[in-house]
């Protein structure tokens, strides 16, 4: 077994925090430092040989994921101990410091700007990216939209002449230059999108791509701005071109040889983590709708309960004896972890600390029910394990694209369209159609079962998900049941009971009480 705890969560009062302000909640700006433990099911201290996984989201009313990502497992040290104390990592990627100012060379960026940088001595590697932005391409569109600060994409006029691994720059003339490379040109929609920083699957469990793309707009842009694909110089050395001061998170630059001229320098480094001040992309490429959705991508963080959580794995190999023959029969296992207890925090002027993920059912063992192994969590992706995992990822908002119908792979669209099936309207199209085969075998009526899931009367009524300053109201309703009822006359029916202004009118009829309440048009008769 292996079981991750957290025992501590807060601010960094020992490092310490420049912008901790010591009141017991984290505000914007502030780092976020827990200590946690990994036992195996007897009790002993062990270390992750498998992955190690961090993610921070929330607020509980409506979570949205903004870090997730591997860890090196260094960082841990290379013998158990009774707890692990660090500051949660984050990468600063592509940042614009100023230009190379030749000769003998300076300090770029001030000491203030991000410190410490995490190098290869405390486990992470590679650790640093300095580069130089060395001219234009010729290939330039201009934004069709105004960027929004958080969100993965920028949105052009036309994407023609872009390519993926391009490097970009927005507004290369205003005030705020900033730079992106491209993950994904998106033809259809007119769309750059950045990147996914969950690709390693070194010994150190990521790879050299975390640091190559900033994963969300960090400044907003307006309409009309250009952007245009530039070249760069990749060929500066540390130590012949530039110094690293670590602890203070600066970049020196030298006379090297390897500098073109008097450019732009970018730099790419692993840091702590600080609160944003808005909710944004995470670290995998995450569909951005409008409120209407439950997103709240660009708007501003809330007071509430958020959650820091870990994860991982073991594997292992069992190798049975032989008595003909030579080699061996070893067979390689996999033994995953549920994601940690406690690590729920507070943000702003919140004073009741929450359950960081919520979890819907009366039980999260509600789903071993049918799929688990008898005493045993089930497992997905090999590497996760229970119901409660599922919901740190999948229970945000906004998580996973790749899918035909976008945005299906948060809880409220994938748990509901997987369990209907078969029976869906559109069964080939949902995720690819891989649902076609499903079936809910448990009871006559099948997926009108609610109670089988939920334990509870949570599924009598959609939460209502609206973040103050959203424009379009979020469609409680909508938004879950047409993951089930998924016809075009079902669409129909949703579109015809919403206003123009985005409010539904769903409660007329389906509230409790009303006369087609959601818990009497699921009663199996």
């Amino acid at each position: 077994g292996i079981n991750f705890a957290i025992t501590a969560v807060g601010e960094d009062l020992v490092t310490p925090d420049p912008n901790a302000d010591g009141d017991g909640t984290i505000d914007p700006g502030e780092k976020l430092r827990l200590t946690i433990t990994i036992q195996n099911d007897a009790g002993a201290d062990i270390l992750p040989t498998g992955r190690f996984e961090l993610l921070v989201g929330g607020p509980t009313e409506n979570p949205q994921l903004f870090q997730r990502k591997y860890m090196p497992r260094d960082i841990l040290g290379a013998v158990p101990a009774a707890s692990h104390t660090f500051n949660v990592p984050a990468f600063w990627t592509l940042n614009y410091v100023g230009d190379y100012p030749g000769g003998a060379g300076g300090p770029f960026p001030p000491a203030t700007v991000r410190a410490p940088f995490y190098t290869s001595s405390s486990g992470w590697a590679p650790d640093i990216q300095v580069l130089e932005v060395t001219g234009l391409m010729g290939v330039a569109n201009t934004l069709s939209t105004a960027s929004v600060p958080g969100a993965g994409y920028l949105q052009l006029n036309s994407v023609a002449g872009f390519a993926d691994d391009d490097y970009i720059v927005v507004d290369r003339l205003g005030a705020n230059p900033e730079y992106y490379k491209v993950y994904d040109v998106d033809a259809v929609n007119n769309r750059l999108s950045f990147g996914r920083l969950d690709t390693g699957s070194s010994s150190n469990d990521f790879g050299t791509g975390d640091l190559e793309f900033a994963p969300w707009v960090r400044v907003a842009h307006a309409a009309a701005v250009a952007v245009e694909v530039v070249t760069i110089n990749a060929t500066l050395v540390e130590g012949v071109d530039y110094t690293v001061d670590a602890a203070n998170g600066q970049i020196s630059t030298l006379a090297g040889a390897n500098w073109v001229g008097a450019n732009p320098i970018l730099v790419s480094a692993v840091t702590d983590f600080v609160m944003p001040a808005i909710y944004r992309n995470g670290y995998t490429r995450q569909t951005m709708q409008d409120g209407s959705m439950g997103s709240w991508i660009g708007l501003p963080i809330q007071d509430g309960t958020y959650g820091v959580k870990v994860g991982g794995s073991m594997t292992f190999s069992v190798v049975p004896p032989r008595t003909l023959g030579t080699g061996t029969d070893d067979t390689s296992y996999n033994e995953a972890s549920v994601i940690s207890a406690g690590g729920s925090f507070l943000v702003g002027s919140a004073t009741t600390l929450g359950t960081y993920p919520p979890i819907l059912l009366s039980s999260a063992t509600n789903c071993d029910d049918c799929h688990g192994v008898p005493g045993e969590r089930m497992v997905f992706h090999s590497r996760r394990a229970g119901a409660e995992y599922c919901w740190t990822c999948h229970g945000t908002a906004r998580f996973g694209t790749g899918s035909p119908v976008a945005g299906t792979r948060f809880m409220r669209k994938m748990i509901h369209g997987y369990h209907m099936g078969r029976n869906l309207t559109f069964a080939s199209i949902f995720e690819g159609g891989r649902a076609e085969h499903i079936g809910f075998p448990m009871f006559p009526g099948g997926p009108k079962h609610c109670d089988k899931c939920h334990g509870n009367s949570s599924h009598t009524q959609p939460i209502e998900r609206d973040h103050p300053d959203q424009v379009v109201p979020y469609k409680k309703y909508a938004t879950v049941c047409l993951s089930c009822h998924d016809s075009t006359g079902a669409q129909a029916h949703a579109d015809l009971n919403t206003a123009p202004s985005g409010f539904e009118a769903c409660v007329a009829c389906h509230d409790p009480g009303s006369i087609y309440n959601v818990e009497l048009v699921h009663k199996n008769r």
